[in-house]
């Protein structure tokens, strides 16, 4: 993370959990945010806006960034959560193309979770995945609306720009 510059935690792909290194110990804060804490902060608690789920001072799990939740009629979605299991599915179908989860405003809801693809329309792409999102999600996890653009906006570094992308 690039606030402590430098690395607190690592993960076996298998393992569900990170494990702190050294003398870090983690916590979250009234957001549910991880905190962090040792030497690498001088002892000082370090507050992050990564969403975490902490089993103990020493293991914890990132569910994502707090900046990106979705609010959905009071329910909250965790797009970097439902962009791993379209990820899985698109690799599992040989499907590439650039993707996110994204948030629209609504007069119901207050937020929509809305998927973006980079690429031409697919129909069969479209059914497949909804159908495919149906058995792994619950209702207000499914993207409201499935939006293919031609080409995404990008950053001066190269990452998706989802604000200028989503925005018409």
């Amino acid at each position: 993370m690039t606030e402590t510059v430098s690395h607190i935690a690592l993960r076996n792909i298998k393992d569900k959990y990170f494990k702190t290194l050294g003398d870090i110990k983690v916590k979250t804060d009234s957001r549910n945010c991880l905190v962090i804490n040792g030497n690498i902060t001088n002892y000082n608690d370090l507050v992050t806006n990564d969403l975490a789920e902490i089993f103990n001072e020493n293991h914890f799990l990132i569910k994502g960034r707090i900046d990106n939740v979705i609010n959905s009629g009071g329910y909250k979605i965790f797009p970097e959560e439902i962009e791993k299991i379209i990820e899985e599915y698109f690799y599992k179908i040989n499907y590439y193309s650039n993707f996110f989860i994204g948030k629209l405003n609504d007069d119901k809801f207050g937020e929509t979770c809305n998927l973006f693809i980079e690429n031409k329309y697919n129909r069969e792409i479209e059914n497949s995945l909804l159908s495919y999102l149906k058995t792994k999600l619950n209702k207000y996890q499914i993207p409201k609306k499935i939006f293919f653009i031609d080409k995404f906006e990008y950053t001066n570094s190269s990452k998706i720009d989802k604000i200028k992308t989503i925005k018409p």
